[in-house]
């Protein structure tokens, strides 16, 4: 016969840990958004720029899934270029870059970036939200119309998780809300 202690203990024993735990949830995050990591078929440079210290270029990327996307890098002139980089999803203005940052304006922005941050944690050390939702819940209580923001449409992504799971998930990301109603 076991001691109450003893099964405690047992049962502290299967409780999965924290990275275990973690990785369960990425696991069954990247089964619902049915994520594939993709590879750059092509990058064509739309622009260059050198303006007030800061060096930009413009791309548009083709990527082997048959998508493309367009991506802005930037960085103060003089600084190596194997510094860290910056990303920004529909940016309005960002004054400064510092480290691996995804800054996303509105809903479908910070839900992609929440999932992209959830999935790898370690490429990112800052998300910043602007415009954002607190929960996915809202897609139902608004309701938001399905071709308002499709890719927020995906099969039981809430049933799954919602914003305060994916943020625990990309820990440990520092994440600023801003102006989240």
């Amino acid at each position: 016969m076991h001691s109450p202690f003893s099964l405690h203990r047992a049962a502290r024993k299967l409780k999965p840990s924290e990275p275990a735990a973690h990785q369960a949830d990425r696991n069954r995050l990247k089964n619902t958004v049915r994520y594939r990591a993709v590879t750059i078929d092509r990058v064509w440079t739309t622009a260059v720029s050198k303006h007030l210290g800061i060096e930009s270029k413009s791309h548009l990327i083709s990527l082997d899934n048959g998508l493309s996307a367009t991506a802005v890098w930037f960085k103060p002139i003089g600084t190596p270029s194997n510094a860290p980089a910056t990303v920004i999803l529909n940016d309005k203005g960002k004054a400064a870059s510092a480290g691996s940052i995804v800054d996303s304006s509105g809903m479908r922005s910070q839900v992609v970036s929440f999932i992209a941050s959830a999935l790898h944690p370690e490429m990112f050390s800052e998300l910043v939200i602007r415009g954002g939702i607190e929960s996915l819940a809202y897609l139902l209580q608004k309701p938001v119309k399905y071709g308002d923001a499709p890719e927020l449409f995906c099969l039981d992504l809430l049933r799954v998780t919602d914003l305060d799971r994916l943020a625990a998930l990309s820990s440990p990301i520092r994440i600023i809300r801003l102006d989240v109603p």
